[in-house]
């Protein structure tokens, strides 16, 4: 048995199943999420009866959408609606995640390779071989890496990344158009996070014993 009672908020006329008493559903035309009574409310003019739309009526005035309730008591467009902006949020979340790896990681490289020039600039007059290059990059790197700074920033950007991934692979999840801030971030965060593990194997290997 349907029950019949008015918005409160638009004073339409509202149609539900009984087995939706006492839950909550959505309003198909002011879209406010309202109460449903125990029983049918006595509505205070009957519904104007239907009658055929002209032509121009039709083409400009969509229909409206249908007066039922989902079984969580909410229209089904309201949840999905919630879910593609949280898909949003995590896209972009995982898009700005993406940039700080960046940045810092760009940063670090940068002070890096200054460093590595200044070691290079103390042999005026000749060329370095490509073993001096190699091995002044090996030395700055070592050098660096007994800086506090250098290795926060190498810890800071690595939990990003995992953010920025984890994030972006949640939002991809859901299928809501406008997904390539939530596509940045996973390929950037999962580069890095691949050469990251990449290094930490390639450290492991050369630390163990033969």
């Amino acid at each position: 048995m349907a029950i019949q009672f008015p918005c409160p908020h638009c004073h339409q006329p509202i149609e539900v199943d009984d087995q939706f008493a006492r839950m909550s559903a959505q309003c198909p035309y002011c879209q406010t999420v309202v109460s449903v009574p125990e029983a049918s409310v006595p509505l205070p003019a009957a519904p104007v009866a239907a009658r055929p739309a002209d032509a121009a009526e039709q083409s400009a005035a969509p229909p409206p959408p249908p007066a039922y309730a989902s079984d969580g008591g909410l229209h089904a467009g309201a949840v999905e609606h919630a879910a593609a902006r949280r898909a949003r949020l995590l896209g972009t979340i995982s898009a700005i995640c993406a940039l700080l790896v960046c940045c810092v990681y760009g940063a670090a490289m940068m002070y890096a390779l200054g460093r590595m020039f200044e070691e290079l600039a103390k042999y005026p007059g000749s060329q370095p071989s490509q073993e001096q290059v190699q091995e002044i990059s090996e030395q700055t790197l070592a050098d660096l890496q007994d800086e506090p700074w250098f290795t926060a920033a190498q810890l800071l950007t690595s939990a990003i990344a995992v953010v920025g991934l984890a994030t972006g692979i949640a939002s991809l999840l859901h299928s809501t158009p406008r997904r390539k801030r939530a596509w940045i971030g996973v390929i950037v965060c999962g580069l890095f996070t691949l050469c990251l593990c990449g290094s930490i194997a390639a450290a492991l290997t050369g630390a163990t014993p033969a």
